[in-house]
């Protein structure tokens, strides 16, 4: 597996203890409980700011040089090209709810809860079809020198929650993830 492909299927899995952890909040809220907004707004923050700016481009950068060279896999990539525009969209609309919230303003539990299960969703999709067929497919046709080009086109920036140097705004995420 290339580094780029590795450093991304990394991201996927510490994304995916962030969504888990969401979906903690999700089953507090369909209970009748409130979730601790700070914490989901962390969540969401570390989502936006890093998945939305860093590892979505990075992945762009390697679905149009696919696309550059071939036309197989076409839909499946232009989809997930679509998802990244839209997955920005609805993490930024639920960090405005969330933040809405802890602001003072009123949201119906359950309009909030749907939100949520819907990010949830998308997110989980998202991931899954990169997973099962985009990322095979790019590691079994894209050459060493490919991913050499990539590499140099595609942005990088250090994980500021999983990485070496663990962001002061995401301790408190850091640690409730790591004792779950």
């Amino acid at each position: 597996m290339s580094e780029v492909m590795a450093a991304l299927h990394r991201d996927h899995i510490h994304f995916s203890r962030v969504l888990n952890l969401l979906q903690e909040s999700l089953g507090e809220l369909r209970a009748g409980e409130d979730p601790d907004f700070d914490l989901v707004h962390d969540m969401l923050d570390y989502l936006s700011h890093y998945a939305d700016l860093y590892h979505h481009p990075k992945e762009d950068v390697i679905y149009h040089y696919q696309l550059e060279r071939s036309s197989a896999e076409a839909e499946h990539i232009d989809r997930l090209l679509d998802e990244h525009r839209a997955l920005r969209q609805i993490t930024d609309a639920l960090r405005a709810a969330t933040d809405g919230i802890l602001g003072g303003t009123v949201i119906l539990r359950q309009e909030y809860a749907d939100q949520v299960a819907e990010f949830l969703d998308k997110q989980r999709a998202h991931l899954n079809l990169e997973e099962a067929e985009v990322f095979p497919y790019l590691e079994q046709t894209l050459a060493t020198s490919d991913w050499a080009i990539i590499e140099e086109r595609a942005p990088t920036r250090a994980d500021p929650l999983f990485g070496p140097d663990l962001a002061t705004q995401f301790e408190g995420l850091y640690r409730r993830i790591i004792g779950s």
